[in-house]
């Protein structure tokens, strides 16, 4: 049976350690902090559908959760079952933020003018692709600096956006 944990507490305390103690644990690690830790994990959003897209499937304010009973004088991990209704709404009300975040971003790329220029944003901040292989998809796999500053960062230039 599967089960979500989060772990809350100021950086450096040893949270990932003692959730690498979990049988089987999967780690959704966003900084990157656990690298030198022999865990599986699921990929970092590298786009904001990819964001959204976990957000959606991952626990929502229903599940299980992980707390510490110190009645004996040790930490002893205890798990509680509910619903918080409060966690729930502060995420939908997230979700439903970055939801209109990415629907101005999408029209914001398909208002470009110019074929390549929207064809390099949708597949850099909407795909998540890197700048090798959006070279590469555009014909320029020798050269992965030219999406990025000929593409992309002469139109932000000349938009007065960078």
């Amino acid at each position: 049976m599967c089960k979500k944990v989060v772990i809350y507490g100021p950086e450096g305390i040893g949270k990932s350690t003692f959730a690498s103690q979990f049988p089987e644990p999967v780690f959704i690690d966003t900084e990157g902090s656990t690298n030198s830790m022999d865990v599986a994990r699921l990929p970092k959003p590298t786009s904001w559908q990819m964001e959204l897209l976990m957000m959606k499937n991952t626990e929502a304010g229903l599940g299980n959760d992980t707390i510490f009973d110190y009645q004996t004088g040790y930490p002893r991990p205890q798990s509680v079952v509910g619903f918080d209704q409060k966690k729930y709404d502060r995420r939908e009300k997230v979700l439903e933020r970055k939801k209109e975040k990415v629907k101005a971003m999408d029209q914001w790329i398909d208002d470009i003018k110019d074929g390549q220029t929207r064809y390099v944003f949708r597949m850099f901040y909407k795909q998540g692709m890197t700048w090798k292989a959006i070279a590469k998809q555009i014909g320029m796999p020798h050269n992965e600096d030219y999406p990025r500053l000929m593409i992309r960062d002469k139109y932000l230039k000349n938009q007065g956006i960078k």
